[in-house]
């Protein structure tokens, strides 16, 4: 055989392989879930399949995920675009359909290369965001490890969810 019918054979048979693994590892995880909940896999299917029709109707009714970001940037407005563009989805994936209340900056007056809902404050006060019950997840990209570092603390503190894209911040803690 030549080299390229031999890569041919060899990638055909890796894909039976990792077709035969994932249809093995889903029947081992359905059979365990099953032995552990002592039903059957057409029972479990069932349950599966209503829990997620209700998951999608309830979604409609669900509370809708209040977030705060820090930094009003390249960065905070990319995701403030990728959040807004993408608000479909992601209800989808989450089940709750998600509202950006805040956003803090450094310079109200600046203009943004962003287009912000019209339920959107700007803000360059911490504390508007860290003290409102009403947001339940802030976003953290703004840069440094000082400042952003009180702003990750006190919101977990607070019980709030917490993302961030600061290497530098997680890194040095």
């Amino acid at each position: 055989m030549n080299k390229k019918k031999r890569r041919k054979k060899k990638s055909i048979i890796t894909a039976r392989f990792c077709a035969h693994m994932r249809f093995f590892s889903t029947n081992f995880l359905i059979s365990s879930v099953c032995s552990f909940l002592s039903t059957s896999p057409t029972k479990l299917k069932t349950s599966a399949q209503t829990l997620i029709r209700s998951r999608s109707l309830t979604s409609q009714f669900a509370q809708p995920m209040i977030v705060g970001i820090f930094g009003g940037g390249t960065v905070g407005g990319g995701i403030a675009t990728i959040l807004q563009d993408r608000a479909a989805l992601f209800e989808q994936i989450s089940g709750r359909p998600i509202e950006i209340k805040k956003i803090c900056v450094r310079n109200l007056s600046k203009t943004r290369d962003f287009t912000l809902p019209s339920t959107t404050e700007l803000t360059t006060n911490y504390d508007d965001i860290l003290n409102d019950p009403s947001i339940d997840t802030i976003i953290e990209v703004m840069g440094g490890t000082t400042d952003a570092k009180d702003i990750v603390m006190k919101a977990i503190k607070s019980g709030k969810n917490v993302v961030t894209a600061n290497k530098a911040l997680i890194a040095g803690e």
